[in-house]
């Protein structure tokens, strides 16, 4: 008997066993999909407020983060399924600044960049989704932005690179550094793939509930930043430095090179941080130098500039750099000397080198804006140069405290420099393909909706953010129960604060106590602070009708009323639009409405009653009656459909 194999025979043996284990994996995981074990990691799924529009999914952070809840989008920004032919779909792309930190919602420049298109615009629909992301990196803004070209976008913004040595996966963070020693970039990539896997979620589970128990240290409160920087000292020129500014570039020449063959633009903007105001956190000493002799020198330095002798220091401060050339706090202190002597250029320069040498990687250096800039090759890429546009009008053309909150965080005015810049480039550049304007036409006074509420909750963040390490020495933070609370809005911002109110929740608190006080400006911009924030939403604009309802206010209750019907709105829209439309002696008009109401909750006397007025007012007296005689029946203490019903007959 001949059982020598044939050469075919062989190779289909190997193939089939090494296609089990793939089959295998494959049933299993299949397997675990139907019966839905894990965690839904897709990016947009349907919104539970109205099921023809999609909203993104906060859970998709566990694909760079190892817990949920550790971070999260900063907004609720809804899309529809089926894009309109006349709105143009935007999605902007980043880590906190993005994201809105500290304000969040209506308070991050991309709130303001829709404001400032819809003021120009004012027949078009903007859809601006912000996915920006607290403590992520380009990683993170890869992943998403090949999802959201699948979703005909117009545009696609990006304002990255704070976060690439310390945010998730980054190089220098607690959250997958590692991956640097297993492969690179190649291997996070696959990473953040796999993370997606049912496979993989429960295989990961299994190993945390049999990993041992860590014992807890008493550290105190963490933020975020602090709890990601793992490898907190990363010099300039190292080799991770220069493979971070690599894996950067590439992944941002990914998105670039996917928006041209989708024909989609892809506007990216330089990162600005506070070089005027945040001193170097960490500044590393050369390999060789003679550490005594540079504190000695720094200290002289110190001394002469108390003494307002800058010239003076200069000169000491150029000597230390030729023995200590990467001492960053050098550097700081010939920005302070040269602005003194307001020789502001050079001042700018000095500052920027003392970040760029910060050894404390928070702030994106000029090299990562230099990588920015040289994008512009690709002709789908374009620029907002962001830094130059705050610097140009910053102080002495210094960006500080004028312009941010911290080291890189913008408050209002930065966040709406930045909206101004991203603004000026679609317009330049007409990116949407719109009717043509002159970018230098000056926008419109336009409303940014925050309130004290709003700008309260974001000071006590930064407070928090700013009472540990890296801002001060102790590495102590602040509790939220420790922070001082003088009023209702300090109350209810901390409620918000301690998740114990929803950012919908903590705006309808201060309208009702706006209401009770009778303190209706107030109250009016906490409901329109939710429009603007759920403009999607259809509860958003009955909250703020019942408010004008409440305060006879009728004809501004009938926009926001037909506005909310548009959106899905329940029975009572229906019914008070009618019931204004009939007051305002258009009965036609109200009978529409008035006719939906009572189908939707047709044990609704007052539906009922207004519909039988409309019925009489347009001569339809038959209808009226059999209205009237329906709501005697079933509503026998109705008194006024009892006087209104023998009026008629009468």
């Amino acid at each position: 008997m001949n059982t020598k194999q044939t050469p075919v025979k062989r190779i289909l043996f190997k193939a089939i066993l090494v296609s089990i284990p793939i089959i295998f994996l494959l049933l299993t995981e299949g397997l675990l999909r139907f019966i839905d074990v894990g965690n839904d990691l897709q990016l947009f799924h349907t919104y539970h407020e109205n099921s023809d529009l999609l909203v993104a999914n906060s859970d998709v952070s566990l694909r760079y983060f190892s817990k949920k809840g550790m971070t999260g989008f900063g907004t609720v920004d809804s899309f529809w399924k089926n894009k309109k032919t006349d709105s143009k779909r935007i999605f902007v792309l980043g880590g906190s600044t993005t994201a809105g930190y500290p304000y969040f919602f209506n308070g991050g420049f991309p709130s303001m960049l829709k404001t400032q298109l819809e003021s120009v615009y004012p027949n078009t629909e903007f859809e601006m989704i912000n996915l920006g992301m607290t403590a992520v990196n380009s990683y993170t803004v890869r992943d998403l932005a090949k999802e959201c070209l699948e979703y005909e976008p117009d545009l696609l913004i990006i304002y990255t690179g704070h976060n690439e040595f310390y945010g998730a996966l980054g190089a220098g963070s607690s959250q997958g550094a590692f991956g640097i020693y297993l492969g690179g970039r190649p291997f996070i990539l696959t990473l953040i793939q796999l993370k997606q896997w049912k496979l993989y979620q429960v295989v990961r589970f299994l190993i945390e509930k049999i990993k041992p128990t860590p014992k807890i240290t008493e550290r105190g409160t963490e933020t975020l930043m602090s709890r990601l920087a793992k490898e907190q000292e990363i010099s300039w020129g190292s080799s991770l430095y220069w493979n971070t500014i690599d894996v950067f570039e590439k992944n941002i020449r990914d998105i670039i090179l996917w928006g041209e063959e989708r024909n989609v633009p892809v506007l990216i903007g330089t990162v600005a941080s506070n070089v005027r105001d945040q001193k170097p956190y960490v500044s590393i000493h050369s390999s060789e130098v003679d550490v005594p002799s540079i504190e000695k020198t720094i200290l002289n330095i110190r001394s002469l500039m108390m003494k307002n002798e800058f010239n003076k220091s200069l000169l000491e401060i150029k000597e230390a750099i030729k023995t200590d050339p990467k001492y960053a706090l050098l550097y700081f202190y010939a920005g302070r000397c040269n602005e003194y002597l307001k020789n502001y250029e050079e001042a700018n320069l000095q500052y920027e080198l003392a970040r760029d040498y910060d050894g404390l990687r928070f702030r994106a250096s000029s090299d990562l804006n230099e990588s920015i800039k040289a994008f512009q090759v690709y002709s789908n890429m374009y620029l907002s140069d962001i830094e130059y546009y705050l610097a140009e009008s910053a102080t002495n053309g210094l960006v500080g405290y004028d312009y941010m909150l911290e080291h890189l965080h913008p408050n209002e005015e930065g966040n709406n420099r930045i909206a101004e810049s991203f603004y000026t480039s679609i317009i330049e550049n007409d990116l949407l393909n719109m009717d043509i304007i002159d970018p230098s036409t000056k926008i419109e006074k336009y409303q940014v909706w925050m309130t004290q509420l709003d700008r309260t909750i974001a000071d006590y963040r930064i407070k928090i953010l700013t009472s540990g390490w890296p801002f001060s020495p102790n590495n102590r933070f602040i509790t939220v129960a420790e922070l001082q609370q003088n009023n209702m809005v300090d109350s209810v911002a901390v409620y918000m604060l301690q998740n114990k109110l929803s950012y919908w929740e903590a705006h309808i608190k201060m309208a009702e106590y706006y209401r009770k006080i009778l303190d209706v400006g107030r109250a009016e911009r906490e409901y329109l602070a939710l429009i603007s924030a759920f403009s999607n939403v259809w509860k958003s604009y009955k909250a703020i009708a019942e408010f004008y309802i409440e305060f006879e206010l009728y004809d501004k209750a009938l926009v926001h009323l037909i506005q909310a019907i548009n959106l899905g709105g329940d029975s009572y829209c229906y019914k008070m639009a009618g019931s204004i439309f009939v007051q305002n002696d258009k009965p036609k008009e109200a009978i529409n409405y008035l006719e939906v109401a009572c189908e939707l909750s047709p044990g609704d006397a007052q539906a009922l009653y207004n519909l039988s007025g409309a019925y009489y007012l347009t001569d339809n007296v038959d209808g009226a009656i059999e209205l009237l005689e329906r709501i005697i029946k079933e509503f026998p203490h109705y008194d006024q459909a009892k006087i209104f019903y023998n009026q008629i007959k009468e």
